[in-house]
């Protein structure tokens, strides 16, 4: 039986780390629904990708703490249909794995002349998802729609019925 101090610890652990996820699922649901013209994509890539791999760390710790490696939750949404083919990553925690133990991350980017909110740009385009690679897997695509909503929609409300004390 644990100690009660240790049962706050592991409560406080969780809610730093629930907060810090969601801050970021946050804003990879942003640029995931944003379009920006290609000249600002590398330093909007830049900035982004940091975000994803800081989501990916602070999720994968709450699926940790909580138990929930085994749960089957699908990340198979996307607001804009990538042009590129090939595999997807459907399964949430696995996805967050790819990303922890990425070899390689690679923005994805996808054209949307269907929007031209600056009409000015050489292409109007939305950063949809991440391309990793592995050591253990090939290239596969992640939705970064389908991995923000899946925690903001899902793994939230998880947490309030599971941990109902539980302030984050």
């Amino acid at each position: 039986m644990e100690s009660v101090s240790e049962f706050r610890l592991d409560y406080a652990q969780l809610a730093i780390h629930v907060q810090l996820a969601r801050r970021s699922a946050l804003r990879i649901y942003s640029y995931a629904g944003s379009v920006i013209p290609d000249e600002w994509k590398d330093v909007y890539i830049s900035t982004a990708i940091g975000d994803v791999f800081e989501f990916a760390v602070h999720a994968r710790i709450v699926n940790d703490l909580c138990e929930w490696s085994r749960v089957e939750r699908n990340i198979d949404f996307n607001v804009y249909e990538p042009i590129e083919s090939g595999a997807v990553v459907k399964n949430y925690h696995h996805a967050l794995n790819r990303i922890v133990h990425a070899r390689q991350l690679v923005a994805g980017l996808t054209v949307v002349p269907h929007r031209p909110v600056f009409v000015n740009a050489s292409q109007n385009i939305a950063f949809t998802h991440v391309e990793v690679r592995s050591n253990s897997f090939p290239l596969e695509r992640i939705s970064l729609t389908g991995i923000s909503l899946c925690f903001l929609s899902d793994v939230l409300i998880s947490l309030k019925n599971e941990h109902p004390k539980l302030a984050f």
